[in-house]
Formats: C-alpha cells, structure tokens, sequence
C-alpha cells in the first residue's frame, strides 16, 4: 500500500479505492450520487461508490460528484458527503506527508468518527491528530 498523493499532469487521476482504519474503505452511503449523501467507512467491495479520483483542481470525486465539506465549516464533526463539483472551496482538499485528507480552507482532516471500524461509521471532518483514523491510503 502506498499513501494517498495527487497526480501530477492529469486533470483527473484515478485512485481506485481509498482505505483508512480498519482497511475499510471511504464509501459513498449506498451508492447513491444524490447530493448531501453521507460518506462513510465499508467493507472494501470494488464498487463505483468506493472509486475516487483526484482532480488536479483538488478535489476528491466518486459518482460524477464531488467530496464536500457542507457548508465549508471548520467544526469539528462536521459533515462530509458528496455534492455537485462547484469550484467552491468547500471542495478543495490536499494530501499531507502523513497519509492525512485535509480540508484546505480549514485546514482539518477526514476522520473515521470516535476511531470506529464498524460499516456504516461517518466520515467527519476533525482537528488533525496521530490517530490512525485520519489516515488514508490506496492500493499500488
């Protein structure tokens, strides 16, 4: 496994699946592309709802959409999920040195909620720390 890291020269760079805690995986909530869908952790199942790209603009796709931090708060806890892509920069994320999905206006991280590994645990939006819940990778 290697860490997360953005493509250079595409505008759009496949990842595949994204994996955190657990070895699950950053899931689209029932594989549904309407906007306001929770993101959450899943079993590892190679669907489209587990597909991610990153764009070259920063942004973090799966079903046409894009990963977004609702109402570009900077709360912890805050909800992620998936919305139309938009330029805004509730949309825009970069990945650290240490494996770390970072909300760039607020500089928080992606956060696998209380440190949880169970299917179904919320993806958030946390003050970055050296939990292993913030860290995220992608197969080779």
């Amino acid at each position: 496994m290697r860490r997360l890291a953005a493509g250079a020269g595409a505008t759009l760079s496949p990842l595949g699946r994204v994996s955190g805690i657990g070895s699950k995986c950053l899931d689209v909530k029932g594989g549904k592309a309407a906007n306001g869908t929770q993101i959450q952790l899943y079993t590892c199942n190679g669907t489209a709802a587990q597909s991610w790209i990153l764009g070259k603009d920063g942004t973090l796709r799966a079903l046409g959409k894009c990963l977004d931090n609702a109402r570009n708060a900077s709360t912890n806890g805050n909800k992620i999920s998936l919305y139309d892509c938009n330029g805004s920069a509730a949309q825009r994320w970069s990945v650290n040195a240490k494996g770390q999905i970072v909300h760039v206006a607020s500089g928080k991280v992606l956060d696998a909620t209380g440190g949880a590994t169970a299917n179904g645990t919320v993806v958030q939006l946390y003050t970055a720390n050296t939990n292993k819940r913030q860290v995220w990778v992608t197969p080779k």
